[in-house]
């Protein structure tokens, strides 16, 4: 009887565990951006944010792109999406860049018409990052909280309409940055311990396209966006629940 109880017990717990985990998959063949949620990166009006051949296009009209999904207390998992910069215009002083960024935590404006801006989380992109007073062709590491803060930042050589894998992981206080699967960034910052996530281009120039997306982790649901239509409806979480 006591071995029954302990199998008994072990199975509640791998069923529980199971239940709490999951993969989030949408590659946009669909057409729209349902489940997801249009963030603007600075203070002004978002930028342009639309789905065309099965590809999200992200354009930064003098602000910011950008887009997220899920709740902010999502805490421990890995996200990826394939990207390209498009059309991208150097401005000194400032990032000219497209990436992907986790833990997000949203900040909601007065003003309905304006979106949520993206400040608060940790963020990872690759083109011309404004060190003053030149701009530099690089990838780069940055923490928001109210505003942007560069962590890291290594030299790369990258190019116009070619896709790159970027790939996040985050644990605890500790986070993981891979381009092509080759690990660029690895640090630990106890800045925004949960938070959503996300994808965008930045600053004033920058046109990109992002596609294949996939989230793993705990808590995230078990969903392939692109194929079920019910899917969606389960993942447009309730605003409270939100920010």
């Amino acid at each position: 009887m006591q071995t029954n109880g302990l199998l008994i017990s072990l199975i509640g717990f791998l069923v529980g565990a199971l239940a709490t985990a999951g993969t989030l998959r949408d590659n946009f063949d669909d057409g729209n951006l349902e489940g997801w949620t249009p963030l603007a990166w600075l203070n002004g009006k978002n930028g342009i944010h639309k789905v065309e051949n099965g590809e999200v296009i992200l354009k930064s009209v003098g602000n910011g792109s950008g887009i997220t999904i899920g709740q902010t207390s999502w805490k421990n998992y890995m996200a990826s999406v394939r990207c390209k910069l498009v059309h991208h215009q150097p401005t000194p002083g400032w990032n000219e860049a497209a990436g992907i960024a986790l833990r997000i935590q949203p900040i909601q404006r007065n003003a309905q018409e304006l979106p949520p801006l993206f400040v608060d989380a940790h963020a990872f992109h690759f083109g011309t990052v404004g060190i003053n007073p030149k701009s530099t062709h690089a990838f780069t590491c940055m923490r928001g909280n109210r505003a942007m803060h560069h962590l890291q930042s290594k030299p790369f050589e990258w190019k116009l309409n070619k896709w790159y894998q970027l790939k996040v992981e985050a644990k605890e206080n500790r986070f993981k940055f891979y381009l092509d699967d080759e690990l660029m960034i690895d640090y630990k910052d106890k800045t925004h311990p949960t938070g959503m996530i996300g994808f965008g281009s930045a600053v004033h120039t920058t046109t990109a396209h992002f596609d294949d997306f996939v989230a793993t982790g705990d808590d995230i649901p078990d969903l392939n966006l692109s194929v079920s239509p019910q899917s969606k409806l389960a993942v447009i979480w309730a605003e409270e629940k939100r920010f």
